[in-house]
């Protein structure tokens, strides 16, 4: 049960990772903002969009959780993926901004390979919270 969930887990943060990575991309490029303070809004953006779309897919197909949608447990799933997401965004942050190697391979690319980092520890951090926090069924 546990190697099927985490095998779900991973691939519905395809979908997730491509709308967070595509948010990101794309208002970094529209912004012009690669690295500091501005960053976190934006990155803020991505996990917002990502994070819907999550919930619904790892309610109903993942955790299987066939009881109606309720607030309370909406609010439990938003509150465990904001904790992920404000260790992501940390990390994004400090990366991007205190390490140059925009300067090295290019601030896109850069850019990149930290959202990744940040997204690996953000992916452990969300699976644990999901499953034994809210839909621990």
């Amino acid at each position: 049960m546990l190697k099927r969930q985490i095998t779900r887990y991973l691939i519905i943060g395809i979908p997730n990772a491509a709308i967070d990575f595509g948010f990101v991309n794309l208002a970094s490029y529209i912004f012009n903002t690669y690295k500091g303070p501005l960053i976190i809004p934006i990155n803020f953006g991505g996990f917002f969009f990502a994070t819907l779309n999550s919930y619904f897919m790892n309610k109903f197909w993942n955790f299987q959780d066939g009881e109606k949608t309720n607030p309370k447990q909406m609010s439990v799933f938003f509150g465990v993926a904001a904790v992920g997401a404000i260790v992501n965004t940390a990390i994004l942050y400090l990366l991007t901004t205190f390490i140059p190697l925009d300067e090295v391979v290019g601030k896109e690319i850069w850019l990149n390979v930290a959202k990744l980092f940040a997204t690996v520890i953000q992916i452990i951090l969300n699976f644990v919270g999901y499953k034994f926090v809210v839909f621990k069924n």
